[in-house]
C-alpha cells in the first residue's frame, strides 16, 4: 500500500499549529449513530435489508417545456444486485410504479416521464439493500441542475438562500409521501423584515402528492429571501427549485437544493468557486434560535503557506433572522486562490449555512449553484456522479477540518460491475486544515458512469464541483455519508487563531467535555 503526503493531486494549506485543544466525538451508541443519521441524507450500511430515498420534485413532461425535467440516477456500490422500486407521485395524485434491478457496482438512470407524465413529480425509491444512493440530475430551459433526494422524512426544513429578483423564479417542491395529510408553516426573510404570508401559515399537503409553491408570486422582487418550512402535522421532503435567466447583468441558471433539517455551530464546504472565477461566491447564514448568532466565515487557502490566510467575515444574525456575506465584495481573497470554506458560530444559537456561486454566462464559465453546507463529518462517504459524460470537468474535494490528527483517505471507483482504487490516490494523507482535490475527468477518462467511495481512518468532509459542456454551468453534487461512520465536528482548525473548538451540541443543546493540552 503507497502513502503519498504530497501526490499531485493533493493542495496543501500550510499552517503552523501553536496550541491543540482537543474535544472528544462519539459514535459509539446506537443512539448517537441514529441522531446524526438525521443531519443530511445518509447511506444505509451494507447490512442493512433495505435502502428508501425521496426525491422530492422535478418536471416530467417528456419534451423541453418543463421547469426541470428530472433524472433520477441509483448507484448501488455494494457487492450485491439490488431490486425494488421506483414509485412516481404527481401534483394531481397520480401514483404510478416500475421494478428496479441494480447490478453489484452499477448504476441505472430512470427518466421520470419515461414513468409518468406529469408537470411535477416526486419519485419514492424503495430497495433491498444498503450501500445505494439515489440524486437527481435536471434538465430545463435555464440549464442543467443536480439534486440531493432524502433518506428520511423530516418536520422541519430550511433554506438560508434564495431570490425573487427580477427574471427569477424562485419554487418549493413540498413533497408528503404519506397516506395522511400534512399541515406546514412557510415563513420567510428578506433584507427588508421577516414575512409570514397567510395563504402559507396552516398549508395543507395532501397525502400521496407533491405540491409546488410559487416563492415570488408572494415575496416579490427580494434580493434575499431565506425559507423555512414548519410541520404542524406529518412529514414532509421539501427542495428549493431556481432559475435565472440573466436580467439585467445577472446570474442566470438552474438550481435544485434539497433543504437542510437540522441547525448546527459548524457548517462546511469542501469545493468552492474555481480560481480566476468572476463569479461571486455569497454565503447566506439562517438563525432560527431565540438568541443572536455571531458567526465566522473562515476561507482555507490551499497553499496557505505561500499565498497567506484569509481574515474571516464576520456575522451578526439576529436571532429569527438570515444574513449574508459576498466572499468576493472586498478584495481580500487572492483571485487565483484555491480555496475551501468552514461557517462556524462563535457565539449564541447554532445557524444554518448555505452557499450560492453566481455569474452570468460566458464562453467558459458561468452559471449558478447552490449549496447546503455539510453539518457533520464522516469517515466514509459516497459520491454518486463521477465524471458523466454532459460534464466538461470535475473535481472531488476532500478536506480535514480537524485541528489535530492525519486523515489517511482512500478514493476507490465503482463501476462496470466491480470497484477498485483510484489510480494515484491508493492511499493519501489529509493533514489538519488540508485538503485533496483528484481531477476525476482524467482520473476515470470515459468511465463517465463511475461512482466513488471515499473512505478514511478519521472523520473528513466531501464535496464535488462539476462544470458542463456549452452552456458552461457550475454544479456542486452532494457526497453521501454512510450510517455508522457519521461524527459531529470536534475540535476545528482555525488559520487566525491557531485552532478553535467547536461546541458538539447533542439534540438537547448540551455539549461534550473539552480538555486543553498545552
Amino acid at each position: 500500500m503507497r502513502v503519498f503526503r504530497l501526490p499531485i493531486i493533493m493542495f496543501i494549506v500550510g499552517l503552523l499549529i501553536a496550541g491543540v485543544v482537543v474535544e472528544h466525538i462519539g459514535t459509539d451508541s446506537v443512539t448517537t449513530d441514529q441522531r446524526l443519521d438525521a443531519e443530511m441524507p445518509t447511506v444505509r450500511p451494507a447490512s442493512s435489508v433495505g435502502s428508501t430515498w425521496y426525491c422530492a420534485a422535478g418536471s416530467a413532461t417528456g419534451d423541453t417545456t418543463g421547469f426541470a425535467e428530472q433524472t433520477v440516477s441509483i448507484a448501488n456500490t455494494s457487492d450485491q444486485e439490488v431490486t425494488g422500486r421506483l414509485t412516481a407521485y404527481t401534483d394531481k395524485g397520480d401514483t404510478l410504479a416500475q421494478p428496479i434491478r441494480v447490478g453489484a457496482h452499477a448504476r441505472q438512470t430512470i427518466r421520470m416521464s419515461d414513468v409518468v407524465k406529469a408537470l411535477w413529480s416526486s419519485a419514492l425509491v424503495e430497495l433491498s439493500g444498503g450501500e445505494v444512493a439515489v440524486s437527481q440530475v435536471f434538465q430545463g430551459p435555464a440549464g442543467r441542475a443536480v439534486g440531493a433526494c432524502s433518506s428520511a422524512p423530516a418536520p422541519d426544513w430550511y433554506f438560508p438562500s434564495g431570490t425573487t429578483r427580477n427574471g427569477s423564479r424562485n419554487l418549493l417542491a413540498l413533497f408528503n409521501p404519506f397516506p395522511g395529510d400534512a399541515t406546514v408553516d412557510i415563513n420567510f426573510d428578506t433584507e427588508d423584515g421577516a414575512r409570514t404570508p397567510q395563504q402559507f401559515q396552516g398549508l395543507v399537503l395532501r397525502g400521496g402528492r407533491v405540491t409546488v409553491v410559487d416563492v415570488g408570486a408572494v415575496v416579490t422582487l427580494r434580493e434575499h429571501v431565506a425559507t423555512s418550512v414548519h410541520s404542524r402535522t406529518g412529514r414532509v421532503i421539501v427542495q428549493q427549485l431556481q432559475s435565472a435567466d440573466g436580467r439585467e447583468g445577472g446570474q442566470e441558471g438552474l438550481a435544485v437544493t434539497l433543504g437542510a433539517t437540522t441547525v448546527s455551530k459548524v457548517w462546511t464546504f469542501p469545493a468552492a468557486t474555481p480560481p480566476g472565477s468572476e463569479a461571486h461566491e455569497i454565503v447566506s447564514v439562517l438563525n432560527l434560535g431565540e438568541t443572536d448568532a455571531s458567526v465566522e466565515v473562515q476561507v482555507q487557502i490551499d497553499h496557505a503557506d505561500q499565498v497567506g490566510s484569509v481574515e474571516p467575515y464576520r456575522l451578526s444574525v439576529p436571532a429569527g433572522r438570515s444574513a449574508t456575506v459576498d466572499l468576493m465584495s472586498d478584495g481580500r481573497i487572492p483571485k487565483d486562490a484555491i480555496r475551501w470554506i468552514i461557517a462556524r458560530t462563535v457565539e449564541g444559537s447554532p445557524v444554518v449555512a448555505e452557499r450560492v456561486i453566481g455569474a452570468k454566462r460566458a464562453a467558459d464559465s458561468g452559471g449558478f449553484t447552490y449549496t447546503m453546507g455539510l453539518p457533520v463529518g464522516a469517515t466514509r462517504w459516497l459520491a454518486t456522479l463521477g465524471a458523466p459524460a454532459w460534464a466538461s470537468s470535475s473535481v472531488l474535494a476532500i478536506a480535514n477540518p480537524l485541528a489535530v490528527g492525519d486523515a489517511s483517505v482512500t478514493v476507490t471507483v465503482h463501476g462496470a460491475g466491480g470497484a477498485k482504487d483510484l489510480s494515484g490516490a491508493i492511499t493519501v494523507v489529509v493533514a489538519p486544515g488540508e485538503r485533496m482535490t483528484v481531477d476525476l475527468s482524467a482520473a476515470l477518462g470515459n468511465r463517465t458512469e463511475a461512482s466513488l467511495e471515499i473512505s478514511s481512518d478519521r472523520p473528513v468532509v466531501v464535496g464535488q464541483l462539476l462544470q458542463t459542456k456549452a452552456p458552461v454551468e457550475m454544479l456542486t453534487p452532494v457526497a453521501y455519508p454512510i450510517s455508522g461512520t457519521i461524527e459531529r465536528f470536534g475540535a476545528i482548525v482555525d488559520p487566525q487563531v491557531s485552532l478553535v473548538a467547536a461546541d458538539a451540541l447533542d439534540d438537547t443543546g448540551s455539549s461534550s467535555t473539552t480538555t486543553t493540552a498545552g
